[in-house]
């Protein structure tokens, strides 16, 4: 029998001004290693979410290889991609995967799941492993280990994979566990209404936080631990050179602290604390002793974090903080004096207080009189990126309930800039949307600004914002890209003196990269909600090219006839209903309007069922879907699942019970509705599975890159004969179950079949949900694609305008020729061996060509 091995997994942020820490990550090693469990912690620093590489996971290949084979069981905590995560799984092939901490925010793929503090359960899974047998189900109930205690024996060794040089992060010290203030949310009237489930809610302190109104240890116990910790630190760590003290509220050891670095470190040595700022006012004595002391020895102290979170009392009040803005503001100017006077002890470290701009319920009024605050007293001296803060929400707290009670939670978040867990490196956070659409085109209109434009007077530009939606409250409807296009030209000069400072966009005798011209990341939901904006913006033929990112050739008519209606069309029942009727499907997942829903239901009576109501909305041009929940009986949707078996029918419905819904066990849904897990995975490792035209473009990405024929059964650019979409359109075992499903169909209605069959292998010039064409009679001639004609009228869009006036400009330039060459650069028209029409590519570069049957 194998011995037992854990390999834990730690992750960075490649970003400055981030105090993030690991936590009870080498207590637990230590633990683990007493109970006979070797184990060694690797950790790779990964790219900030605005960094120009942030596709490079380089370190988690380089993670990859170092584990291969010497680990079965791997242990991550606070990981905020999932696109790492089934990174490392597909080049990890037979671990067990395990997450350290809330099993409800696991990723997909996930074996097991339990909270940090269970060394017990890590340790019988690790002995289970290394012996082949199955995890019992008792060791989950474990009783937990309290590393807070055992701290001071901590493993501080780690082991760097990757190129990126880990970000300067301090050592840590853990003080008194928790946060002792307990003012109860219940007595709060922002909550009242809110139904609160039973267990582990956290109904004290902060509305956002789940660590409140936990008591005290006894100060000797505290000021004696943290002592012993501080002792093993510059024991076996003596190079450390700042440590931070996880303590709300270090106060009461603080001085004697200092005492012990005096006595031990060998070198000056940065001490980071965090408080509130009514203990922080309250106890300046201490503070001030405790630099004086610093001063002695070249200590410096700096007040790293304060959890100011507004500057606004109405947000301040649903916090349920308990103090002032006056506080707060003082707090600054505190700071700022202690700076002054205390110029060799008090750190000069940039601060990274906790601030909160944008919540579900903001306001404009709120961002105003933050703004305004923030600069009079100088805030962004003490905290970086104000106006992109926001809150990150979290299960278990009272503001999540708050949001779920009001339909403010959401799939994805309507903007990828607000995922900030992903920015700082925090776990994974529940995504939520604005109450207010004022408030979300202010953050969306900022957030279009900062990726045209980068750096610039953030506080001024979204100052300007407001004041534009608040002279037009009629426009706060309007499309996010005409609105930022508004914005700046409003500004006239103004934009380039005040918010650019004049600086030119390319400075002189820079090095200029060729532009890539593709289409939106598939979580850039701002782009490609552009892309649907100017497509209904668009009239005329000239324009209607543009839109999807191709220059119109020259005399272009200004009103082209329309393509032929396609001679294939035929009306196909569902045929996932027809699968799970006879058979070839375990279950049945639909989504569907209210009614259509009642009928299915009905039609399968003798079933087990589930069902879930939520609002739902579609842009019929992108195939975006957005949803957000609804009470039982209301909404315009039904998820609906059904098997035969109550068993998979109770899964499924814990799983819609879970906080974050099905995304997060999609392995598992999968599996319960029978599809490839080959495609499951590459569904899951998206970085935003909302947008079926973006979900689409990776899957012709990837059939291309893996030089797969494309299979015709697979084409669901138009038609689907399949429910899942596959990883490629070449899987081969999304072919067997289509080819199973088509088969089905041609014993039951056998001309539609064979009709279904002959229209899906025609090759597709494919550009989004709404424009695409089909091209008739067609077969390859070295990288030309000879065609006979063009059809329309395909798509099943419900936005007819933005289709037909796409068929006609399109169809115009397909008609100049009968060959057609799709490049990086171009879509070129041919005419024989000459050059029928000439399209060069630009944002925001649709257009691919998916040579199904040619």
């Amino acid at each position: 029998m194998a011995d037992p091995a854990v390999a834990i997994l730690l992750f960075q942020v490649a970003q400055s001004r981030n105090f993030i820490h690991d936590d009870l990550i080498p207590a637990l090693s230590s633990a683990l290693s007493a109970r006979g469990v070797r184990n060694e912690l690797f950790e790779a620093t990964l790219p900030a979410i605005d960094a120009d590489d942030a596709a490079d996971l380089s370190s988690v290949d380089a993670l990859a290889a170092r584990l291969n084979g010497r680990y079965d069981v791997c242990a991550y905590v606070r990981l905020w991609s999932e696109a790492v995560f089934q990174r490392l799984r597909a080049r990890l092939p037979g671990v067990v995967w395990v997450y350290l901490g809330d099993p409800r925010v696991a990723f997909a793929g996930t074996t097991h799941a339990f909270p940090l503090t269970q060394v017990d359960t890590l340790a019988a899974v690790a002995r289970a492993v290394a012996a082949g047998d199955l995890v019992r189900e008792e060791c989950f109930a474990l009783p937990p280990t309290e590393l807070t205690r055992e701290h001071a024996g901590g493993n501080l060794v780690r082991i760097g994979v990757g190129d990126r040089l880990r970000p300067d992060r301090p050592a840590v010290v853990h003080g008194s566990a928790g946060c002792a203030y307990g003012q109860s949310v219940l007595e709060n009237p922002h909550f009242h209404g809110v139904p609160f489930p039973d267990a582990k809610v956290v109904l004290r302190g902060c509305s956002f936080c789940a660590s409140g109104g936990v008591p005290r240890r006894p100060s000797g116990e505290v000021l004696t631990s943290v002592l012993a910790q501080l002792d093993h630190l510059l024991d076996h760590a003596p190079e450390t050179v700042r440590i931070q003290l996880v303590d709300q509220n270090p106060f009461p050891y603080l001085a004697q602290f200092v005492d012990r670095l005096s006595e031990r470190a060998a070198h000056p040595i940065e001490v980071l604390i965090e408080t509130r700022a009514d203990w922080f006012l309250g106890s300046m004595p201490v503070m001030e002793r405790a630099l004086q002391r610093a001063e002695r020895d070249g200590h410096r102290i700096l007040l790293f974090l304060v959890g100011l979170e507004s500057l606004s009392q109405k947000e301040l009040d649903l916090y349920n903080k308990g103090v002032t803005v006056e506080q707060n503001e003082r707090t600054v100017m505190e700071c700022r004096r202690l700076r002054r006077r205390y110029p060799k002890s008090y750190s000069d470290t940039p601060a990274a207080f906790g601030f909160i701009l944008y919540n579900p319920w903001t306001e404009l009024s709120d961002i105003t009189l933050n703004l305004d605050a923030a600069d009079r007293i100088g805030l962004q001296e003490f905290r970086g990126q104000v106006t992109r803060a926001k809150l990150r929400l979290y299960p278990d707290t009272a503001l999540f309930y708050k949001a779920k009670h009001e339909g403010l939670l959401a799939e994805r978040f309507p903007y990828a800039a607000m995922d900030s867990a992903r920015r700082y490196g925090y776990e994974a956070e529940v995504p939520w949307r604005f109450k207010h659409p004022a408030t979300d085109r202010a953050y969306g209109v900022h957030d279009a600004i900062f990726r045209a434009v980068g750096k610039h007077e953030e506080v001024r530009m979204l100052r300007e914002i407001v004041r534009f939606l608040e002279r037009h409250p009629e426009r706060r409807e309007d499309p996010v890209s005409a609105l930022a296009r508004d914005v700046v030209r409003s500004l006239g000069s103004r934009f380039q003196r005040e918010i650019l400072h004049g600086a030119p966009a390319h400075p002189p005798g820079a090095a200029r990269t060729p532009p890539v011209i593709a289409p939106p990341r598939a979580d850039d939901r701002a782009g490609w909600q552009g892309v649907s904006d100017e497509a209904r913006a668009a009239r005329t033929p000239t324009e209607a090219l543009r839109a999807v990112g191709l220059e119109a050739p020259d005399d272009l008519p200004e009103a082209p006839p329309p393509l032929p209606a396609d001679p294939l069309h035929v009306d196909v029942p569902r045929l996932e209903l027809l699968a799970y009727e006879y058979g070839l499907k375990p279950a049945l997942y639909l989504t569907l309007p209210r009614a259509e829903a009642d009928e299915v239901a009905r039609r399968f009576e003798g079933h087990h069922a589930a069902r879930v109501d939520y609002w739902f909305s579609h842009d019929a041009v992108t195939d975006v879907r957005r949803r957000s929940p609804a009470a039982p009986g209301e909404g315009t949707h039904v998820d609906l699942f059904l098997a035969r078996d109550r068993a998979t029918v109770e899964r499924a419905r814990a799983i819609y019970e879970d906080p974050r819904g099905p995304s997060a066990h999609l392995a598992e849904m999968g599996a319960l509705l029978g599809y490839p897990p080959c495609c499951v995975e590459a569904f899951a490792s998206l970085p935003d599975r909302s947008n079926n035209t973006a979900i689409r473009y990776a899957a012709l990405e990837r059939t291309r890159r893996l030089g797969l024929p494309f299979a015709p059964v697979l084409n669901n650019l138009f038609a689907y004969v399949l429910p899942s979409f596959p990883c490629s359109y070449g899987c081969p075992l999304a072919v067997t179950q289509a080819e199973a499903v088509l088969d089905l169909l041609g014993r039951l209605q056998p001309a539609t079949a064979a009709t279904l069959r002959r229209a899906l292998a025609r090759p597709v010039l494919f550009f989004d949900h709404a424009r695409l064409v089909v091209l008739s009679d067609a077969h390859a001639d070295g990288d030309v694609l000879r065609y006979g004609g063009a059809v329309g009228g395909v798509s099943p869009t419900d936005d007819r305008d933005v289709r037909d006036r796409f068929e006609r400009a399109l169809g115009a330039a397909l008609s100049r020729g009968d060959g057609l060459r799709v490049t990086r650069g171009a879509i070129e028209v041919l005419r024989g061996g000459r050059r029928g029409a000439w399209m060069p590519r630009r944002p925001p570069g649709l257009g691919v060509l998916a040579p199904f049957g040619a």
